[in-house]
């Protein structure tokens, strides 16, 4: 079913973006950090497409529109907040914890979207 390729779709993503947040918390050069965000940039990819298949097919045409206000809104906070916070977690923590606690996000994540 369609449901089911969109939730492959997104496990796939998040367990790129884990996987890659783990090699770039353990990449001893900054060529290999900057490869590990990149592939972590196509892991995202996959969850947004995923994500907007999804919504096309599990909202009636009617409530659509107003869920995908919602989700804009939801990432117009993250970007809005998620510099700063990013930036006080990157002071109290070293990068390759930052990174790790990025792989302990999408990992429990992807262990979510896998039981349900």
């Amino acid at each position: 079913t369609a449901a089911a390729g969109e939730r492959a779709a997104i496990l796939a993503g998040l367990l790129t973006m884990s996987t890659a947040a783990l090699l770039a918390a353990r990449a001893p050069a900054v060529a290999l950090l900057v490869a590990a965000q990149g592939m972590q940039g196509v892991g995202l990819g996959l969850v947004q497409l995923a994500r907007q298949s999804f919504l096309a097919s599990a909202v009636p045409n009617e409530h659509r529109g107003k869920a995908t206000s919602l989700i804009g809104a939801m990432v117009s906070l993250a970007a809005t907040v998620g510099p700063a916070v990013g930036g006080v977690v990157d002071e109290c923590l070293t990068t390759p914890w930052v990174f790790r606690s990025q792989a302990l996000l999408f990992g429990a994540t992807a262990i979510i979207v896998w039981a349900k």
